[in-house]
């Protein structure tokens, strides 16, 4: 279960950072429509 872990920890990490990348680029969007 570590190994498993350990071998997708970073592929976790770069998906979340993905996420938050749109995320905060729609929030952008969006305050420059207002």
């Amino acid at each position: 279960m570590n190994q498993f872990l350990i071998f997708y920890a970073p592929f976790i990490i770069v998906i979340a950072f993905v996420i938050a990348l749109f995320y905060w680029g729609s929030r952008d969007m969006n305050e420059e429509d207002i």
